[in-house]
């Protein structure tokens, strides 16, 4: 464990984010060749590990874990690595199911950030305190009804953690900033509500709890926190998955004398596999009678649950190769860009950072507990909507170089030396099932883990 370090040189470290005086915990190379130290600090009763990515000087991580955890450097690094939602989903006790789970490590963050907010004003353990609290004391006494008081417990422990890792992400990117109010925004409307309209994002922005802070400026902002619970070690949900005919509109834009068909391979390719197995005059999914899903899945006896049977099986080889051809496509296409000289290097800056950054609405962060043992128990805090790529991707001087695996496209900052960083990965993937749905392309950037 490092040293406890004063206020003042704390206050420093956090406003310069220059790490290079410390030893580091730990430091590591990510399988994409990013260099980063990990820094541990003792947060009352959680420590909180800041990760370091020195490749892009900037904080791309932070995990948050109680004292009684027993975390390795191992696991602190795979901590929140980027997998697919899917995998994230673990069976439930058979006592807790998911819902209730995802809603317990919700509320436990609300109250802690309620904690917060009045240790900071002075206010801890008032009647307004008290009358905050009441509400969430309420909803979590109802969630635990019936429940098995040690699943309940873990999930409340995720939601301390969440919230310990939240509070580290303020002080490190918004130094002196206080928490002034806080807020469940998971619903239509209620961030317009909640900010009083000065943000009215809509079901877009994934923010289950919005904070109000108030800056050393005497300016106040809003920032939401997305929060996710899950029994899996690790496991976060990658960055975006828009649609490929949006995509191949804003990449044959700007510079570019070839117009991208990504799209018009996915939709030819989807249509040819549908022929094959004569599954193209049926609906994609239907309520009542037949359907595609209907033909690709079967019940899970153990489960109840729709399973892919072997005509599914069948068809995902064909839209594994049908991948391929698109990603294969979306490579040719930022090469085309990247030949056009430095207007298309920057035309690809503008199309990842469209992807990656946003520029608009109520800013957030994604927050997710981890653990289905109490000494495994922590939460992994990462940027959602201000990547640490903002800087790389707007550097006009920023050169790319872009490599293809099967259905995946790599894209690489080029170094002043040569060399190449990873900096995103956009993989080709059916947006569900491939029998039945779009085609999107699924970004997870390369500095997350």
């Amino acid at each position: 464990m490092q040293a406890r370090l004063s206020f003042k040189a704390y206050r420093a470290l956090v406003e310069s984010h220059d790490f290079s005086n410390l030893t580091p915990y730990h430091q590591y190379k990510t399988e994409d060749g990013h260099d980063v130290h990990v820094h541990v600090f003792r947060d009352g009763d959680h420590k909180t590990a800041i990760f370091h990515n020195n490749t892009l000087g900037a904080i791309t991580k932070i995990v948050a874990f109680p004292h009684t955890s027993n975390l390795s450097k191992e696991e602190l690094v795979h901590a929140g690595k980027e997998v697919k939602h899917d995998d994230i989903m673990e069976a439930a006790a058979p006592s807790l199911d998911a819902d209730t789970a995802g809603k317990v490590a919700e509320v436990a963050l609300t109250k802690e950030m309620i904690n917060h907010k009045h240790k900071q004003a002075g206010t801890f353990g008032a009647a307004e305190h008290k009358k905050e609290l009441k509400p969430y004391n309420d909803e979590m006494a109802q969630l635990s009804n019936g429940k098995d008081a040690d699943q309940i417990a873990i999930r409340e422990a995720h939601g301390k953690a969440m919230a310990a890792g939240v509070i580290k992400h303020i002080d490190e990117h918004h130094p002196g900033a206080t928490v002034t109010d806080v807020g469940r925004t998971a619903k239509p409307g209620d961030i317009a509500r909640f900010t009083k309209g000065v943000h009215t994002d809509g079901q877009e922005n994934p923010s289950d709890v919005t904070l109000k802070l108030n800056h050393p400026d005497g300016s106040e902002t809003y920032m939401g926190v997305s929060a996710k619970s899950t029994g899996k070690d690790s496991g976060n949900i990658t960055a975006k998955n828009p649609g490929v005919a949006g995509q191949d509109e804003f990449l044959s834009s700007g510079p570019a004398t070839r117009k991208s068909k990504a799209n018009e391979i996915a939709q030819q390719g989807r249509a040819a596999i549908l022929k094959k197995y004569k599954l193209e005059g049926l609906p994609d999914k239907s309520t009542k009678g037949d359907s595609r899903k209907a033909r690709v899945t079967d019940i899970d006896p153990k489960t109840g649950k729709p399973a892919i049977n072997e005509l599914g099986k069948k068809m995902n080889v064909e839209f594994k190769k049908n991948n391929e051809e698109v990603a294969r496509e979306l490579q040719i296409q930022l090469g085309h860009l990247a030949s056009l000289g430095p207007k298309g290097h920057a035309h690809i800056g503008k199309w990842l950072h469209s992807n990656l950054v946003s520029s608009e609405g109520m800013p957030w962060i994604k927050a997710t507990g981890h653990g289905k043992e109490m000494n495994k128990v922590h939460a992994v805090v990462k940027p959602g909507s201000d990547s640490p790529l903002n800087a790389v991707l707007t550097d006009k001087k920023t050169r790319f170089a872009v490599h293809r695996s099967t259905s995946a496209v790599t894209v690489h900052k080029v170094e002043k030396d040569g060399t190449h960083i990873p900096i995103v990965r956009i993989g080709a993937k059916p947006k569900s099932h491939g029998a039945y749905s779009s085609q999107v392309y699924n970004f997870t950037p390369s500095s997350n883990f």
